[in-house]
């Protein structure tokens, strides 16, 4: 058991480590009522997953120390893997709304010259397309 123990702490990536033992620490001595906790680990292949580990103690001493846990770990990496795709999907919605306002004013503080230049623009296409200002003849 206690071999098992070891190859999860080794897992666990460096960035979690003292979160994730805290987390621990901090359920089996009472301060949590619930364990359960998402963090990196490596493979023995050197890959980066993410995992969730929920437990709950099965015994607890007169302090309220966890005597006996039990527990699972869950591989959560395509969720995590969706949630990170959302979350740069929603910066770049955030960022093509901003560019989108800041059109909308410039055309709102301009609509006045914009008009102005859009009737202009009309009236020298009627005219480009006639030739003497007349209407062309339909066959």
């Amino acid at each position: 058991m206690k071999d098992a123990r070891e190859l999860w702490r080794k897992s666990i990536h460096p960035d979690d480590y003292e979160r994730v033992l805290q987390v621990g620490r901090d359920y089996r001595v009472g301060k949590t009522f619930e364990y359960e906790v998402e963090y990196r680990a490596i493979t023995r292949h050197g890959h980066v997953v993410w995992l969730i580990s929920k437990g709950a103690a099965v015994g607890r001493d007169a302090d309220g120390s966890a005597l006996r846990m039990v527990g699972t770990v869950m591989d959560i990496t395509e969720r995590k893997q969706a949630e990170e795709k959302m979350v740069a999907l929603n910066r770049e919605l955030d960022e093509a709304n901003r560019q989108l306002r800041l059109a909308y004013a410039w055309m709102r503080d301009n609509r006045d010259h914009l008009r102005d230049a859009s009737s202009r623009r009309s009236a020298s296409s009627w005219n480009r397309h006639r030739p003497n200002g007349k209407c062309p003849r339909l066959p």
